[in-house]
């Protein structure tokens, strides 16, 4: 079997911050750590809380007691970031199908952990780390052949677990930001420490006054968490004793806890704790070993605990101090010691990659489809595109309507303009109308007329009007009175009734000094024939025909 490192799938972004607090309830304590961007620890307290007067247990009268303890140091915390306990995380180690997405990765998971949860998925948070891909060779009868998986740790909380550190952080005034996974903050602190083997697990084991906490530690992950109560382990503790009391002392920094009323049994029992921790990993058939012990404690009794367990065993042991390791104050040695959990988790809140466990924002399945909304999607959908059609065919013709519009519009204005010239149209064409009625061809005898006048060298036409009892009205003007008596015989001759012309004086600017006025009447059934006159032949020069000016009056 061949295995690598974690790999890369399409995920969310990893949540992280700039400045986080880390804090962690450890009985009537309160741990706090500060880290700054890049998971660098700033600081790091702890803190009491009045355990004999307050009924801890209660969420509201927790989050008062810690918004007190905080206020009385000057800490004010920003985001925050807690963990879940080991005690209230369900840990399970699945071989999942290489998934390349994040979300189809979850559904599959939250698929196989249903059946292993102690109670219904709907009451649990589910988050999961993928912490390497694995593959296998198996031989067949067609030959060797390659089987790839993810390795997946899966971790579940009880949802009432969760809202109850929601309920602690809104009574306390918390920005609670992300509720991590203890279990894997102790390796990250461990990472931060430089104390991971890249070849060989690591077994953290965390010394409290109450508890004695065991993680074994391989390729990023937790691959055993087992937590003990303190309580004497008589059929052990025969076989390990402490040498001198001085080891309660070596480090003066490092005081023994009150709480603890026998440090030689206490350290006893720890051991026993701890070999039957190791015990329990060996015969879990993990395919690998522990290659180092590390002591992590402010109880003082560390150095006790770890000297027993060289005696009894030829793994390496070593006492973590996160403070020096880290760069805190030498003041914070104690502080730092008890505090390896909330350590790792401000560090992991604030590095690159983020918590890899997180409850308040876990890992999220796809959503399921719904083939009924998707159906009445589609069809809002297919009404829209309708709707839309119609509102695009609609805008279409009424463009056009305007276009024509705008063309009638203007043809209009155009007409507009022409309006005298149609006018003077219409009269003349009443004109002529009614002279048709009248039963006249006035034509003809306009015709008739312009044959019969003499030359215009003698006289010409200035108006020329048909009354409406049929009399022609002629204006002439004439160089001599001859011509005005040739005009009175000619139109007798044409058969034209003509009365008496009278004479007078009106001189012109070309040189016709008299003036007349003709009045003249076609009889009834007069006969007009224009191939029987012969008009005067026009000027050599080609002249205008003198000036006529006539009208219907």
């Amino acid at each position: 079997m061949k295995s690598g490192s974690a790999p890369k799938i399409r995920a969310r972004g990893a949540r992280r911050w700039n400045a986080v607090t880390a804090l962690e309830i450890s009985g009537g304590l309160l741990r706090v750590a500060r880290a700054s961007a890049g998971g660098k620890i700033t600081d790091c307290l702890t803190l009491s809380l009045p355990v004999a007067e307050v009924d801890l247990d209660d969420p509201k009268v927790l989050g008062e007691a810690i918004a007190d303890a905080l206020s009385a140091v000057g800490v004010s915390p920003g985001p925050v970031v807690m963990g879940a306990p080991r005690e209230r995380v369900l840990l399970k180690t699945l071989d999942v199908p290489p998934l390349p997405d994040e979300r189809e990765l979850a559904s599959l998971i939250h698929y196989q952990i249903a059946r292993d949860l102690p109670f219904p998925l709907a009451e649990a948070v589910v988050d999961f780390r993928v912490t390497r891909r694995k593959s296998v060779t198996a031989g067949d009868d067609s030959g060797a052949g390659q089987k790839e998986s993810f390795e997946v740790v899966v971790a579940a909380v009880k949802r009432d677990s969760v809202d109850r550190f929601r309920e602690i952080a809104r009574a306390a005034r918390l920005n609670l930001v992300a509720l991590g996974w203890m279990g894997y903050a102790n390796f990250r602190c461990l990472q931060a420490c430089g104390h991971t083997d890249d070849e060989n697990a690591v077994a953290l084991v965390s010394v409290k006054p109450n508890l004695i906490n065991v993680d074994v530690i391989a390729h990023e992950s937790v691959l055993f968490s087992r937590g003990d109560s303190m309580r004497p382990a008589v059929e052990m503790s025969a076989d390990l004793v402490i040498g001198e009391t001085e080891n309660f002392n070596r480090d003066p920094d490092m005081a023994v806890s009150d709480e603890i009323d026998d440090p030689e049994v206490f350290a006893r029992t720890a051991a026993v704790n701890v070999a039957r921790s190791l015990h329990a990993f060996a015969g879990a058939g993990q395919g690998i070993s522990v290659g180092r012990i590390v002591i992590a404690g402010a109880t003082g009794c560390e150095w006790a605990v770890m000297d027993l367990l060289s005696e009894q065993t030829d793994i390496p042991c070593v006492f973590l101090d996160p403070a020096t390791t880290l760069g805190l104050p030498r003041e914070r040695r104690q502080a730092a010691a008890g505090s390896v959990s909330v350590i790792g988790l401000a560090h992991g809140a604030c590095s690159p990659n983020g918590l890899a466990f997180d409850f308040l924002n876990p890992k999220k399945p796809a959503v399921p489809r719904d083939l009924g909304r998707v159906k009445a999607l589609a069809g809002i959908v297919a009404a829209l595109a309708v709707l839309l059609t119609l509102f695009g065919v609609r805008a279409s013709m009424l463009r056009k309507r305007e276009e024509t519009h705008s063309l009638l519009l203007q043809q209009v204005a155009e007409e507009k303009s022409r309006q005298k010239i149609y006018r003077a149209g219409r009269i003349q064409a009443k004109t002529v109308a009614d002279w048709r009625k009248e039963g006249s061809d006035w034509l003809d005898h306009y015709a008739l007329l312009s044959a019969t006048l003499p030359s215009n060298k003698e006289i010409y036409l200035t108006s020329f009007s048909v009354g409406r009892s049929g009399t022609i009205r002629l204006g002439v003007q004439a160089r001599t009175g001859n011509a005005i008596a040739k005009l009175d015989a000619r139109l007798r001759a044409a058969g034209y009734d003509v009365r008496p012309i009278a004479i007078s004086p009106g001189s012109d600017r070309h040189g016709y000094v008299f003036r007349s006025s003709v009045e003249l009447y076609a009889p009834s059934g007069m006969k007009i024939d224009l191939t029987t006159p012969k008009p005067p032949t026009s000027p050599a020069n080609g002249a205008e025909p003198l000036p006529v000016k006539g009208g219907a009056g």
